[in-house]
């Protein structure tokens, strides 16, 4: 019973990885840092694909793009200052 369940572990393992070879999930993490002043802040977040959009996602740095990142930021971020850097970073996990 126990190799099965590593076998069957081992499975989801490798579909895991291959989901995120070809971009599979349907969810993306950023880093999105804020400038106020000489202070930078940084906010990770995980949208779905389709709520942002291909183009956004590829051309992340573009000023359309930097701007629906902006409006998905939370408002007390939003209120910090500007986009200076966005980053797309590998997963983003909540602890709550």
């Amino acid at each position: 019973m126990k190799e099965e369940q590593k076998a069957r572990d081992a499975i989801e393992n490798l579909q895991a990885i291959k989901d995120l070879e070809v971009g599979m999930d349907e969810y993306i993490s950023f880093l999105i840092t804020v400038s106020s002043g000489h202070l930078l802040y940084s906010c990770a977040i995980k949208v779905k694909r389709d709520k942002i959009g291909e183009d956004a996602i590829k051309f992340y740095n573009e000023p359309d793009s930097r701007k629906k990142f902006y409006d998905l930021l939370p408002s007390h971020v939003q209120t910090i200052g500007k986009i200076v850097k966005i980053e797309e970073i590998f997963e983003t996990i909540s602890y709550t």
